[in-house]
């Protein structure tokens, strides 16, 4: 995946189920979403629900320890702007 911009979101547990992103878009944006993830060379997509409250809440399909790169693709099949996203995944122990 051809990455020139890159936004890190941080870091987040691999348990999770989802992750927040903290992205909010406009009501006109809600719907079904794609996430595109690169992974050992090979692109998979994801979709996903934006709800009325417009958060971006993605799916955790994501392998643990690792630093992942995705592209959101709107309901409308346009990127969400041009810039890929940075998530880094690791076991976080609560005590």
């Amino acid at each position: 995946m051809c990455c020139i911009d890159i936004i890190k979101l941080g870091c987040f547990d691999s348990c999770l189920t989802t992750i927040d992103t903290g992205i909010v878009v406009a009501l006109v944006d809600t719907g079904t979403w794609k996430m595109v993830v690169e992974y050992g060379g090979v692109h998979h997509s994801y979709s996903f629900e934006v709800l009325a409250d417009g958060k971006v809440i993605i799916p955790n399909v994501f392998n643990e320890n690792y630093v992942h790169h995705f592209k959101l693709i709107k309901p409308d099949f346009t990127m969400y702007n041009a810039s890929c996203y940075q998530i880094k995944t690791q076991l976080i122990w609560k005590h």
